[in-house]
């Protein structure tokens, strides 16, 4: 998130209440923070009605663990996919 200047509405939003972690840096992000959801789609939620409203946020990039995604959507979805299933998968999803 770029150009947030200050904790601002931040702190009081339902991501700072996860108590996850958010990191003061120093480069191109003014910050970086751990956003917990469920699947995509909780996350599209937050993006949408949380993350874009904060003020002065200017800029927002997502990145996804992707193992994490890859068992979750296993699991969810019974694919029963093998160890080299999943790796073959994730390194796809890297190439994208």
């Amino acid at each position: 998130m770029s150009n947030l200047g200050g904790l601002g509405g931040f702190q009081t939003s339902s991501i700072a209440q996860q108590k996850a972690p958010m990191f003061l840096m120093s480069g191109s992000d003014d910050y970086i923070a751990v956003v917990l959801a469920r699947d995509i789609q909780d996350f599209e939620r937050i993006h949408r009605t949380e993350l874009s409203r904060l003020p002065r946020v200017s800029r927002i990039q997502s990145s996804f663990a992707l193992r994490d995604v890859v068992n979750h959507y296993d699991s969810f979805l019974k694919l029963r996919l093998s160890d080299k299933d999943k790796a073959d998968l994730i390194e796809y999803l890297r190439s994208l």
